[in-house]
């Protein structure tokens, strides 16, 4: 009856607090915007130096850190920038070597050397997405666990 609805509602409620009485986290709806800019407006960095960055680029992402306070905004632009056209250029650099190392190493027969600079080009690779992500999302969770952000596995 009405008296057992009322105790399960009351039991769930009080399951859905923390041990400090304070609602759990997944529940906590977390601001688009910051109020300290609530009219932040979308900034994009460029992944290829010489090719500014525009929202219909192939060649750029939607920075996650456009809402922050000004000052920090524009060096966390900058430094993206940098950061993310670098490990582009690194990257373009890297894979494209081990690829001319593969293709001479194939045609010798080599297949061990071409399976290891294969994984090697796939870690380049996975390295710059965790970059791009992690510029483009804001730094979120990369493994579950841990706790290390996008970010922090693209730095290690």
């Amino acid at each position: 009856g009405p008296a057992k609805t009322a105790h399960s509602a009351a039991k769930r409620s009080a399951t859905m607090m923390t041990a400090d009485g304070a609602p759990p986290a997944a529940d906590i709806e977390v601001p688009t915007a910051n109020p300290l800019q609530p009219n932040a407006e979308t900034t994009y960095v460029s992944l290829v130096p010489g090719i500014p960055a525009d929202a219909n680029s192939v060649f750029s992402i939607r920075n996650g850190y456009d809402d922050v306070n000004p000052e920090s905004a524009k060096k966390i632009h900058r430094l993206s920038t940098r950061v993310l056209q670098l490990a582009v250029v690194n990257a373009v650099v890297i894979v494209t070597i081990r690829a001319v190392y593969i293709a001479f190493w194939a045609m010798e027969g080599r297949d061990l050397l071409v399976a290891e600079y294969s994984v090697y080009i796939f870690f380049s690779l996975v390295i710059l997405y965790l970059g791009v992500q992690g510029v483009r999302k804001k730094n979120p969770p990369c493994c579950g666990g841990c706790g290390c952000g996008y970010l922090t596995t693209f730095y290690a």
